[in-house]
C-alpha cells in the first residue's frame, strides 16, 4: 500500500507542479525550457526507479531460485535416506 501511496503522491505532485509552471507569469519560451527540463528530469527519475525495481526483482528471483535448489537438495537427501532405510529393512 505504501508504494501505491508514493506513486499517487508523485503523480499528484507532478501534475500540480506542471499546472503551477503553466500558470506562472513567465515568458513562453522560458516556460517551455523549464517544462522541457522538468520533463527530462522526471523521465530520468522514472527510468532510474524502473532500473532499481528491475534490479530488486532480479535479486528476489535469484534468491527464490537458490531457495528452490536448497529445498530440492533437502528433499533428495530425505528421499535417499528413506529408500536406503527401506532397502535395509527389506533386505
Amino acid at each position: 500500500m505504501t508504494t501505491n501511496c508514493a506513486v499517487g503522491f508523485s503523480v499528484g505532485f507532478g501534475l500540480g507542479l506542471g499546472l503551477a509552471i503553466l500558470l506562472a507569469p513567465a515568458a513562453g519560451e522560458d516556460t517551455q525550457k523549464l517544462l522541457a527540463r522538468k520533463v527530462r528530469k522526471g523521465k530520468e527519475y522514472v527510468q532510474g526507479q524502473a532500473s532499481d525495481l528491475r534490479d530488486q526483482a532480479a535479486e528476489i528471483i535469484e534468491q527464490g531460485k537458490q531457495e528452490v535448489t536448497r529445498q530440492r537438495q533437502g528433499f533428495e537427501q530425505a528421499f535417499d535416506a528413506g529408500r536406503k532405510a527401506y532397502e535395509k529393512a527389506i533386505g
